[in-house]
């Protein structure tokens, strides 16, 4: 059954077969019918075939693989909180000679770096006197 359809755009003639429709529509119904479910079978088929092996871990990770950490706490006037934020890094479930913990005071001008020195010997302190902002202590930290 083949219908031809005249189209005329000026002296131009454009014949249209029905097949070039009928071949679309069956094509693009293939597509949809792949996707939802040729697709999801093709890979359930395949996980059976080729089954994926995962590498399990055993219980708890040694000392000895864990990286050495810094943390860096750029710190101005915060003598309200300071003690508290070092403690809570210090009661870190992490062994102590892998962590290094650096406090650098931007210039306070309250108690903050007497509090840090208290915990001097396991926290490093460098104090700036003067101000300059967060991220330029950041920066100076890590070219340092």
């Amino acid at each position: 059954m083949e219908t031809n359809y005249t189209f005329q755009s000026g002296k131009e003639h454009i014949k249209i077969k029905d097949e070039f429709y009928q071949i679309c529509f069956f094509l693009s119904g293939f597509v949809l019918i792949y996707v939802y479910i040729g697709y999801p079978i093709l890979i359930s088929f395949f996980s059976i075939v080729i089954p994926f092996k995962r590498k399990k871990k055993s219980g708890e990770i040694s000392h000895f693989e864990l990286p050495s950490v810094s943390l860096l706490i750029p710190a101005y006037n915060e003598e309200k909180v300071i003690e508290k934020k070092i403690i809570n890094l210090l009661s870190l479930d992490y062994p102590k000679d892998k962590i290094e913990i650096v406090v650098a005071s931007d210039g306070s001008t309250d108690k903050t770096n007497e509090i840090v020195r208290k915990f001097n010997d396991k926290i490093r302190l460098i104090p700036y006197d003067i101000r300059e902002g967060k991220t330029i202590l950041i920066i100076k930290q890590f070219l340092s």
